[in-house]
């Protein structure tokens, strides 16, 4: 888990990574697929948003048939990572407005709402998670939320080391959050194949992937 450092991967930790294979193709709606996290309240449901144009989230099934989207009352700016864990209301989603090309955005969050229907008929309000990293601004794209609803942050490793932030176990939905800094998984950049654009969680917590271009 994030925090324990030193630790390296072995063989029994990675053998369930067997490889990837198509299974699907998207929508073409979703063009510029940005996140994905399988659904908690809807058996067989992944969520899926593009990471700009219209502020809706997308329910597909594990064939990439679309089963219903929901407008979300929040504009889709930078819009990274997405996943599904436990909440104050129960089992929500986290939708990462996250991404800072620049390293100058003012306005990064984590939008949190209740799991929808999937025929959502109006606009989910979410609550937003202001945040501030301890350093400086980092170009980020990977969000990842433990079982018990803590938030992490993995920078893209552009311009420094790629870097494990956490949110506070109670983050506020008023006041501006300012992470701690866990973990870094280099020793300083990265080039682009091996930027990090993903991450997320098992189930029960024990195991992170992380995803680059690359692998």
């Amino acid at each position: 888990a994030p925090g324990d450092s030193g630790e390296t991967a072995t063989d029994a930790d990675t053998a369930h990574c067997d490889g990837a294979r198509t299974t699907a193709a998207l929508p073409a709606k979703l063009h510029e697929a940005g996140g994905v996290a399988g659904s908690e309240g809807h058996a067989g449901i992944l969520w899926v948003h593009n990471d700009s144009g219209e502020p809706i989230i997308f329910a597909i099934d594990t064939l990439g048939n679309e089963r219903g989207r929901v407008r979300v009352a929040a504009p889709n700016t930078d819009w990274e990572d997405i996943d599904v864990a436990p909440c104050p209301e129960g089992s929500c989603i986290y939708l990462g407005a996250i991404g800072d090309n620049l390293q100058r955005r003012q306005d990064r969050a984590v939008l949190r709402f209740p799991e929808p229907a999937l025929d959502g008929k109006t606009p989910i309000k979410p609550v937003r998670l202001r945040y501030q990293l301890p350093d400086a601004a980092h170009d980020t794209e990977a969000m990842f939320v433990m079982p018990d609803g803590r938030i992490f942050l993995v920078t893209k490793g552009r311009s420094g080391p790629i870097k494990v932030f956490r949110f506070p176990d109670q983050p506020s939905a008023n006041d501006v959050n300012r992470l701690e800094e866990v973990q870094r998984l280099t020793p300083g950049l990265v080039q682009l194949p091996d930027m990090v654009t993903g991450a997320g969680a098992s189930p029960d917590g024990k195991v992170i992937a992380i995803r680059t271009y690359s692998a």
